[in-house]
């Protein structure tokens, strides 16, 4: 497989499947997998995700005869890392993450809930993304109140100084953290956008042109279906 050229991008939407990336220099929207998120196994995982809003550097790999434009943001194709750099990615634990422990929610925002860690006096936050994870793959609804105890765990300090939590089943249950794949927030702020290319935040989330081709093609035929049929 030949991949493109290193692009930079915004990270539009999450999916159970994986992130969706408007790319600057184009104007398209591609995929990232969820296996093509990281290197890392951990670093698949909804809790590392870049969050909608995001720039990230991606590559393209293919575009399938659907017309879904799939990309890649793992560090080896990005950085050209050698090879047993990329497997001590894979089973690296993340520096932040720590074992469970009992907190009580202290306040309900857009961004997400805060928690305060019984243990430590310390607060963190628990993003929104990942309630809308979970509503997404299981039928059990989640909605957090103040006062509410609540087992948590570290993530780690995002480059914001927010301190992240997560407070999943998968997470949460003990022992290993889940086999899948991660997001690792690179220290200091996030670096700057190339010179002369648009960032393509300005567009609305609900924007047409900010779904994959395929989705676009979807809306389509039951648009030209509905009008058939009346």
């Amino acid at each position: 497989m030949r991949m493109g050229p290193v692009e930079w991008g915004t990270v539009v939407a999450h999916w159970p499947y994986g992130l969706d990336v408007f790319l600057d220099s184009s104007g398209e929207v591609g995929t990232v997998g969820i296996t093509w998120v990281n290197d890392s196994t951990i670093r698949t995982n909804e809790e590392y995700w870049p969050d909608v809003g995001d720039r990230i550097r991606v590559r393209r790999m293919e575009v399938r005869p659907s017309g879904e434009l799939r990309l890649t943001a793992q560090q080896a194709a990005i950085d050209w890392s050698p090879k047993e750099v990329v497997r001590r990615r894979k089973t690296g634990w993340p520096s932040g993450l720590r074992l469970a422990e009992w907190g009580v929610i202290t306040a309900v925002h857009e961004r997400g809930f805060d928690v305060l860690l019984l243990a430590s006096g310390e607060t963190g936050t628990v993003m929104r993304s990942l309630i809308e994870a979970d509503r997404k793959m299981f039928k059990t609804d989640f909605h957090p109140s103040v006062g509410q105890p609540i087992r948590v765990r570290r993530l780690g300090v995002w480059p914001d100084g927010t301190l992240r939590l997560s407070h999943r089943a998968c997470f949460v249950r003990g022992g290993e953290p889940p086999n899948r794949t991660d997001y690792d927030p690179p220290p200091g702020p996030p670096p700057p956008p190339p010179p002369g290319m648009a960032i393509g935040t300005d567009i609305p989330l609900g924007d047409p042109r900010l779904l994959p081709r395929w989705a676009r093609q979807q809306q389509k035929q039951e648009k030209q279906q509905e009008q058939e049929q009346t």
